[in-house]
C-alpha cells in the first residue's frame, strides 16, 4: 500500500490558496502524497511561489475556471458562478484518470467550499460594482488619517487597485510623508508582522491574516468588509480584546479622524499589547507537540490513513 493520496482543491483566490498549501506541506511532512487544483487563472503564480518549497510529493495542476481570458477575476459573483458551472466537469474527469492506477487512487478530497457570495450579490446586499468607489475613497481616509497620527507606517497598495486612479493618493501626500511611511505593491506579510518594530496591525481581518497577526502578538485595528471578516473582528476586539473596530459614519466610510484617533487608542493603552502577547504564547503552545492543535492535526493525519 503507497503513501495516502490527498486531492486538495482550494476555492480560488489568495486568501484560500495560501492556507491550504501551508496545509498541504504539513501533510507531507507525515507522509502524505499531495495533489493541489489550481484554477488556470492562479496556476502560474502558484507555481512561481511554491516552486523552491514543494517537492515530488506535491503536484500541481490546473483545471479551467470557466472565466473568458481577460475578463476580471476581482467580480467574486462571476468567477463563482462560473467555477459552478465548468469546474466540477474537469474535476471529475481528472479524478476518473487517477484513479485508474492503482498505485495513485485518491485517498481523501480535501475541498474548501466558499460560494455564499453570489447569493447575496443576487439578493441586493451586496452591489458588486461598487467596490472600487468605496476603496478608494477609504482609502483617500487611511492616507490623511494616517498622516495625521504622525506615526511610521507601511501601507500595501495591491497594483490591482490603484491601478488607472490617477489622483489615488491625496494632492501632495507622497512628499510629504517622504520620511514618515512607505507605500508598496506587497511584502512578505508574516515577515513584517513578526518584526519587533510593528506596533499595531491595520486589516480586513481575514482569518489568514487574523491567525498571523495573533502568532506575532500584534494588536489590531480592524477594518472587515465582507464575509467572515466580520466574525473575526469580533474576536479579536470582544472577546480575545486585542485590537480595536472603527465606527463608521452616516455614509458607512471611516473619517480620518477617527482613524487618528483609533491609532492614539490603540497604542496609548499597554492592555492591548499585553493581552496579544499573552494570546501569541496560547497560539504557539498550541502547535507545540502535545498542544491542542497539534493534537488535533494529528488525529485528522491518522483519520486519513484509516481510509487507505
Amino acid at each position: 500500500m503507497g503513501n495516502p493520496h490527498v486531492l486538495v482543491i482550494p476555492y480560488p483566490t489568495q486568501g484560500h490558496v495560501i492556507p491550504l498549501a501551508e496545509l498541504s506541506q504539513s501533510l507531507v511532512k507525515h507522509g502524505f502524497k499531495i495533489t493541489f487544483v489550481n484554477s488556470e487563472f492562479n496556476h502560474e503564480r502558484v507555481m512561481n511561489a511554491l516552486a523552491k518549497k514543494v517537492d515530488g510529493s506535491i503536484r500541481l495542476v490546473s483545471i479551467a475556471d470557466g472565466m473568458e481570458d481577460g475578463e476580471s477575476k476581482k467580480h467574486l459573483g462571476k468567477l463563482t458562478e462560473a467555477i459552478r458551472q465548468v469546474m466540477p466537469g474537469g474535476l471529475k474527469e481528472f479524478i476518473k484518470k487517477t484513479n485508474r492506477s492503482e498505485d495513485d487512487k485518491i485517498t481523501c478530497v480535501l475541498a474548501d467550499i466558499n460560494m455564499g457570495v453570489q447569493k447575496l450579490i443576487d439578493d441586493g446586499l451586496i452591489d458588486e460594482n461598487a467596490s472600487p468607489f468605496l476603496i478608494k475613497a477609504n482609502s483617500r481616509n487611511w492616507f490623511w488619517g494616517l498622516e495625521l497620527s504622525n506615526r511610521p507606517f507601511l501601507w500595501v497598495v495591491k497594483p490591482d487597485i490603484s491601478k488607472g486612479i490617477n489622483d489615488y493618493y491625496p494632492k501632495g501626500f507622497q512628499e510629504r510623508v517622504t520620511n514618515q511611511g512607505r507605500m508598496v505593491s506587497w511584502e512578505p506579510q508574516h515577515r513584517v508582522l513578526v518584526h519587533p518594530s510593528i506596533a499595531c496591525f491595520i486589516s480586513h481581518c481575514g482569518w489568514n491574516s487574523t491567525v498571523e497577526g495573533v502568532s506575532n502578538g500584534v494588536p489590531f485595528l480592524c477594518w472587515p468588509y465582507s464575509g467572515d471578516q466580520f466574525i473575526n473582528e469580533n474576536y479579536v476586539c470582544d472577546i480575545w480584546k486585542v485590537g480595536l473596530k472603527f465606527t463608521r459614519d452616516e455614509r458607512g466610510m471611516v473619517t480620518r479622524q477617527e482613524i487618528k484617533n483609533k491609532v492614539e487608542q490603540l497604542l496609548g493603552n499597554e492592555n492591548f499589547k499585553g493581552r496579544a502577547l499573552t494570546l501569541k504564547e496560547m497560539t504557539r503552545n498550541s502547535v507545540k507537540e502535545g498542544g491542542s492543535s497539534n493534537r488535533i492535526f494529528n488525529n485528522f493525519t491518522e483519520w486519513i490513513k484509516s481510509l487507505t
